[in-house]
This record gives C-alpha cells, sequence and structure tokens, in this order.
C-alpha cells in the first residue's frame, strides 16, 4: 500500500482545481450562450476546461519537481535521506558502520569509490573522503618526471588547495593518500549539495590519480579515517 502513496498525494488540490476549471469553462460557455450562439460556445468552453487543466498541471508539477530537488534535510534525517538519494541515483553502495559513526556508506561514482560519513558526536558535519595507495614503482614514476618528486608534490597540494579539498599523505614518497571535504549540515541542505560535495571529491582523486601516475590504486580501509580528528602533520590540510 505504501508503493501507492504517490497516488493519494495531492488528490485534494487536483480535485479543487479540476472543479474550477469547469467552472471557469462553464462561465465562459454561458457568457457565448447568451449571444444566442450554441456550437462556438461548447467549442470555447471545451477548449478553456482543457487549457485551464493543462496550465494547473503544469504549474504543479514545476511546484513538486521544485520542492523534490531541493527538499531540506536537517542532521537527525541525513542518514535515511541520503541513503534514498543514492538509491534513486541507482549507484552502488555499500554500509560499513563503526561505532562511533552514525552512517558509514562507500559508494562508486564513475568507477571512484566515495565514503560518506556522518559522526556521532559530530553529527552536523557530514565527511566525504576517498582513499588511494602508491608504491614503488609509484613512486620511481614520479621521481623521473620532470622538476623530480618536490615538484610534483607541490602542485598537487596547490591545486587541492584551489579546490578547497582536504589531504592526508600528500608527500614524497607516496603511501598511503586521502582526499576529503567536511561538509556542515545547514537549513539549506539537499540532494544537489549533497551530490555536488560527492563529485568535488571524485575530482578530487582523479586529479591525484593523474598527476600521482595511472597505475596507484584507489581503494578503500575498514578503519576509521583519521582526518576527522585534528591534523598534526605538516603535509596536512583541512577544507
Amino acid at each position: 500500500m505504501s508503493k501507492l502513496k504517490w497516488l493519494f498525494q495531492g488528490l485534494l488540490t487536483n480535485f479543487i482545481w479540476f472543479a474550477l476549471s469547469l467552472i471557469l469553462a462553464l462561465s465562459l460557455s454561458y457568457l457565448e450562450i447568451l449571444q444566442k450562439g450554441y456550437t462556438k460556445p461548447i467549442l470555447i468552453g471545451v477548449g478553456s476546461f482543457l487549457l485551464f487543466i493543462a496550465i494547473g498541471s503544469i504549474l504543479r508539477w514545476m511546484v513538486i519537481s521544485s520542492n523534490f530537488r531541493h527538499q531540506k534535510v536537517t542532521a537527525k534525517e541525513a542518514k535515511s535521506a541520503i541513503r534514498n538519494w543514492i538509491d534513486q541515483a541507482g549507484l552502488e553502495m555499500k554500509n560499513a558502520p563503526l561505532d562511533h559513526f552514525v552512517f558509514r556508506y562507500f559508494l562508486k561514482q564513475n568507477g571512484k569509490q566515495i565514503i560518506v560519513s556522518q559522526l556521532k558526536d559530530k553529527p552536523q558535519y557530514l565527511y566525504f573522503q576517498a582513499l588511494c595507495t602508491a608504491d614503488d614503482n609509484d613512486n620511481n614514476r614520479i621521481s623521473n618526471q620532470e622538476g623530480g618528486p618536490d615538484s610534483v608534490i607541490r602542485l598537487l597540494r596547490i591545486l587541492l588547495a584551489v579546490m578547497k579539498i582536504g589531504y592526508t599523505g600528500i608527500g614524497y614518497p607516496l603511501k598511503e593518500m586521502s582526499v576529503f571535504k567536511t561538509f556542515l549540515i545547514t537549513n539549506e541542505f539537499n540532494e544537489y549539495q549533497f551530490f555536488e560535495a560527492v563529485k568535488e571529491v571524485e575530482a578530487a582523486l582523479v586529479l591525484v590519480l593523474e598527476i600521482t601516475g595511472e597505475q596507484i590504486n584507489s581503494q578503500s580501509k575498514q578503519t576509521p579515517p583519521q582526518i576527522f580528528e585534528a591534523p598534526t602533520s605538516a603535509n596536512t590540510q583541512t577544507s
């Protein structure tokens, strides 16, 4: 029965608009009838009725579409809302919760794995993260690039800073790296903002992979991300 809820949503509004359209159409027809014509007023009445129905349907569709697209979500509603958004987008996802997390979703965006999570002690924030690792071959490739590894690392840090993306592990030699974004849930938080944050972290991961070498593997981890704590290392930035 819950699957048919959409059928009854706005039923009263539809009925009222239908009745108003009918009244307006009959009123126009009556005015024409007073002039002793019948064929023309009937056609005007039917045409007016259909026109009013069409205008009402278009306006209502625009309102519903706008509300759905910009539906606001609170911190308490984030877990279920984000799950619904991911499902509706048809993205592959799995939940890997830990004790101090409200949720921890691993989702695939264009083949890249993005971790979206919410901490119990900081529910007003969402954390978007992507991880990757480098081996000796990757570091050798970087060292042979023009300008050497220092030039590559400096360029990567500058570009991530411009993108307003935080990072850890961006230092030579490269080992375990992460890019992340911390997002404050405000009264304006909605589906559009969520997927924009996902895309920003995905773009940052692609940037790291392209600059440091295509053979570096993006991966997920089962351990809690350390970037959610205050950064202490010199090569760590926060967004």
